[in-house]
């Protein structure tokens, strides 16, 4: 049905039966962004092929996670823009309020529709969503891989244990999918329609209706959107990306790429990066690409195969027998949730790095790791260590609930490393930092200069 470039990317859910129909369904779910997107790609062409209108549909499901306000306001500023560029190609978008397999399944049947197509979601919500819009079409419904490099079932059948039993598998497909994605336009222009929609151009009315937690101000979070992500990215590539190998573990100058709230919403390509980091020659885009692919990607493969990604029962058996043989070490402090939600720990660089999540909606990946290991320091058993984490990561970060956050957590854990040494309370894990007065000293430290960047900053 479709050229190689589409179909490697394609994967049948099921359905009912292909019929002729009156229009093609392209189901925006995960990849929310009108170009270099090859779900929507797929749809024209299939829209093409039957001489039938494509629409996009989105759905705005009213609770997903611990979503609060800063989330709803990056998407739906995504979803804004979304809506124009789709727009001025010809395409039509429908967005409504609530389930999203419930929404698309009411649709199909409303308008008609000769096939769905949907972009693939990875998440344990999302594949429950796909599963259950499976069973009620009465049409094809086909998945098609967009926010990846290398489709996620293509790489690997089973849940990785290390980033080096990736990349192998990897290794093979990579020209194969590094390829930029030809578009094409729409066999006929729908993108003035009457079908019922909520007005996307309404992002505070939207709010308003979602009744988003108004606890997390987003008024210090970044733009969101296609536009200011390839804008973010442009900065990067031109002032970051030959640095990044040197600087990218330095929190106190900041040398990532900022670009993973893009990626968590979809609202900017992984492919059309990789491929902008490869063309360029630079220095550190041998770096940058083995965390954008490799590691992000390795992320990818551990929520899909494994359903408890979220829980500590996914950590590795040697962390957790290790963690329990230490079960009943002395804690240098017990914190509770409120607390460390308020950075009111005795670390100050942990202090830091939790208002600088609060404050921005992210915070510098190396900090990131110190401050998972830190809580479990300070939590009575590691679940409840885990468990917080997630809370604490899902309510405040802006790519919080993607892949590479739960993964990111779950190495703190032990995930995807090996057994360090042995320590009080952490046991086998690897261990960043040293003890407090010792860092203190220190201070032209990495963590020092973390310290005064934030000082600065605020």
């Amino acid at each position: 049905m479709m050229r190689g470039d589409l179909a490697d990317r394609m994967l049948p859910l099921g359905g009912g039966t292909p019929v002729r129909g009156d229009c093609v369904l392209y189901w925006m779910e995960q990849s929310r962004r009108a170009s270099w997107n090859h779900a929507l790609e797929a749809a024209l062409r299939e829209g093409a092929r039957l001489r039938v209108p494509v629409y996009v549909f989105t759905a705005l499901p009213e609770a997903v996670l611990e979503a609060g306000i800063r989330h709803r306001t990056f998407l739906l500023e995504g979803l804004r823009e979304t809506a124009v560029s789709l727009q001025g190609r010809g395409i039509g978008l429908i967005a409504r309020i609530g389930n999203p397999a419930v929404e698309i399944v009411a649709l199909a049947r409303e308008l008609h529709a000769a096939a769905v197509f949907v972009d693939a979601g990875h998440l344990r919500h999302q594949r429950r969503w796909r599963e259950e819009a499976a069973l009620l079409l009465e049409v094809p419904l086909i998945e098609v891989e967009t926010d990846l490099v290398v489709p996620v079932w293509s790489a690997s059948g089973i849940a990785e244990t290390a980033a080096w039993t990736l990349r192998k598998k990897l290794a093979p497909h990579l020209e194969h999918y590094l390829r930029p994605l030809v578009e094409t336009d729409p066999f006929l222009d729908a993108s003035v329609h009457g079908i019922r929609t909520e007005d996307l151009s309404d992002v505070h009315g939207l709010l308003a209706r979602l009744e988003p937690d108004p606890g997390t101000d987003p008024h210090t979070m970044p733009q969101g959107g296609e536009q200011a992500g390839l804008e973010r990215w442009g900065r990067f590539l031109s002032g970051g990306l030959d640095r990044y190998a040197e600087l990218s573990r330095e929190p106190g100058v900041d040398g990532t790429s900022g670009m993973s709230p893009y990626l968590r919403f979809g609202q900017v390509s992984s492919l059309r990066m990789a491929l902008d980091a490869r063309a360029g020659g630079s220095a550190g885009a041998e770096s940058f690409l083995e965390q954008l692919i490799v590691r992000r990607e390795l992320a990818f493969n551990l929520v899909r195969y494994r359903e408890d990604y979220d829980r500590y029962g996914s950590v590795p058996a040697w962390a957790r027998a290790s963690l329990a043989a230490h079960a009943g070490d002395p804690r240098e402090a017990l914190y509770t949730l409120a607390e460390l939600e308020a950075g009111a720990t005795g670390d100050e660089y942990w202090n830091a790095a939790q208002r600088e999540l609060v404050e921005t909606g992210g915070m510098h990946g190396y900090m990131r790791m110190y401050w998972g290991k830190r809580v479990i320091d300070w939590t009575e058993h590691p679940a409840v260590a885990f468990d917080r984490l997630v809370t604490l990561n899902n309510r405040y970060s802006l790519d919080g609930g993607d892949p590479c956050s739960y993964t990111g957590i779950a190495w703190c854990f032990g995930m995807h490393d090996r057994p360090f040494g042995e320590h009080p309370v952490t046991g086998n894990l690897r261990r960043l930092g040293s003890a407090l007065p010792k860092m203190r000293l220190v201070k032209s430290s990495r963590y020092n200069r973390y310290l005064r960047r934030r000082l600065d900053a605020s």
